[in-house]
C-alpha cells in the first residue's frame, strides 16, 4: 500500500478507487469520450510500476484529457478556435 501512496503523490492525476482497489487517472475518467476506453487507468488496476505511469502521462489520449481539462473554463474568445472565428470587423466579443 505504501506503493500506491508514493505514486499518487507523484502523479496528480492518479486516483485510488478505495472500492475496487484500483488506481485509475481522474483526468481520462472525466473525460470517456477524449481518453481510451480501454486503456488499464481508465478501467482501472493495481499493478502500476512507475514505467507504464511514466508512458501514460505522455500518451495522446491523457495529454487531450488534459489540455480539455485546463481549457474548460477559458471563455470560447480566448481560445485558439475561439480567435480563429472571431469577425475581424464585428469586434472581438462578437463569433460568429
Amino acid at each position: 500500500m505504501q506503493r500506491n501512496t508514493d505514486e499518487l503523490k507523484e502523479f496528480l492525476w492518479l486516483t485510488m478507487d478505495t472500492t475496487h482497489g484500483v488506481m485509475k487517472c481522474k483526468m481520462c475518467c472525466v473525460w470517456p469520450n477524449v481518453s481510451d476506453p480501454k486503456s488499464p487507468l481508465v478501467m482501472g488496476s493495481d499493478k502500476f510500476g512507475k514505467d507504464p505511469l511514466y508512458a501514460h502521462a505522455k500518451s495522446t489520449n491523457h495529454v487531450a484529457c488534459v489540455m480539455r481539462n485546463d481549457c474548460m473554463n477559458i471563455p470560447l474568445k480566448n481560445t485558439p478556435i475561439g480567435k480563429a472565428v472571431v469577425c475581424s470587423h464585428c469586434g472581438p466579443e462578437t463569433i460568429l
